[in-house]
């Protein structure tokens, strides 16, 4: 600052040495900002240089989730996120692509996996700044397979007018029946019913578990 009776750094209004030494000062600017340095001669004439600081927000991941972490195949899971100072967000396996996004918000998209996955999601900002990651994984159970573990009558023979007592069990199941009832019965290890046959009959037992395929078993009174 040649022939400078004082000097002045804006904004803050910081006051500087007049010197024609090099000078140097501290700033931490939180975002873009453009510096003026002002100069004034013993005359009060003023000159002035702007320099201009750009100042880039690395992106950052603020939360990435999968839920349920558990499921079973055919379902889905719902993968929510929330970034910050990112342009786009990337979702592998092939989930989101080059997606924009606010910064602050919170997104949930829907994903069906077909087996276990691992997610990783990168959030972009300005260019040159490695992108962070980050990730989750669900774990994909096979549908379960119902089984029937007994069904067992109290007696095979019986007169006209007498009861009998069936009893059953069964596993994985989601739904049981037994005809000729027509009601759905539980799904348990073991259940047991009265029921009085008007004549011969055929009793069958249907269990259908996650699969939706369906395992059966009958006996017979008479």
């Amino acid at each position: 600052m040649k022939d400078a009776s004082s000097a002045q750094l804006d904004p803050g209004a910081r006051s500087l040495a007049a010197s024609s030494e090099d000078q140097c000062v501290n700033v931490r600017p939180f975002k873009t900002i453009t510096y003026t340095l002002k100069a004034f001669n013993s005359e009060g004439v003023e000159t002035r240089n702007d320099l201009t600081i750009t100042v880039i927000r690395s992106p950052k991941i603020v939360e990435f989730s999968v839920n349920p972490e558990r499921i079973t195949r055919g379902d889905s899971v719902s993968l929510c996120f929330r970034v910050e100072n990112a342009g786009n967000i990337d979702i592998e396996p092939r989930v989101v692509r080059n997606r924009a996004v606010n910064s602050g918000e919170r997104v949930c998209v829907p994903h069906q996996p077909r087996a276990t996955t691992t997610y990783t999601i990168t959030a972009s900002g300005e260019a040159g700044l490695q992108p962070p990651t980050r990730q989750g994984t669900v774990t994909v159970d096979e549908p379960k397979h119902a089984r029937i573990l007994f069904f067992d009558v109290s007696a095979p023979r019986i007169k006209r007018g007498d009861s009998i007592r069936l009893c059953y069990g069964v596993a994985d199941s989601n739904t049981t029946t037994v005809s000729p009832l027509r009601r759905e019965l539980p799904s348990v290890d073991k259940h047991c019913f009265e029921h009085a046959p008007r004549e011969s009959t055929t009793y069958v037992l249907k269990t259908t578990g996650d699969d939706n395929q369906t395992e059966s078993r009958e006996l017979s009174v008479v």
